[in-house]
């Protein structure tokens, strides 16, 4: 993640583990399924969580083991939770760790990872998003075969 230290998601997604440079790693278990780990730039683990037993989708602060937020809505259209299928759900957070991405076959949603609440909503089917550290870049596939790159939002 940075010169500092690394994050690693296990097979199943549920646990994180922090790799310092120097230092012991930590492994943080939590329930659900882990999406998307960030450090911030003040240090702190973030990572989306998935909990397809409720069909809810939260922002967990890892280092402090605890949710931080769960994102409203109705996630079962978009998670697919209790069928055997594929979904397309992939969460992002920008460099700084202010706002969550999410891209999936009904829109593209940016929202603020401490509350929780939508701040866009772009409605659409996308495939792909990702997210450039170092540029600040915004790069998304929608179904239509179209690549969009948009300049991420400094606020």
């Amino acid at each position: 993640m940075d010169a500092r230290q690394a994050v690693a998601v296990d097979d199943d997604g549920g646990a994180a583990v922090r790799l310092p440079r120097p230092g012991s790693p930590r492994a943080v278990k939590l329930s659900g399924e882990l999406r998307s780990p960030l450090v911030t730039p003040q240090g702190r683990l973030l990572a989306v969580g998935l909990d397809f037993n409720r069909c809810t989708v939260a922002v967990w602060d890892v280092t402090a083991s605890r949710a931080v937020t769960r994102l409203p809505g109705n996630f079962r259209p978009v998670l697919r939770c209790g069928q055997a299928t594929e979904f397309v759900f992939n969460p992002q957070f920008t460099p700084d760790g202010r706002f969550l991405l999410t891209q999936d076959e009904t829109g593209l949603r940016r929202w603020d990872a401490r509350g929780g609440r939508l701040l866009r909503a772009l409605p659409g089917s996308f495939l792909n998003l990702s997210v450039s550290r170092e540029w600040g870049w915004l790069t998304v596939t929608s179904g239509e075969g179209r690549l969009n790159i948009y300049r991420l939002p400094e606020n």
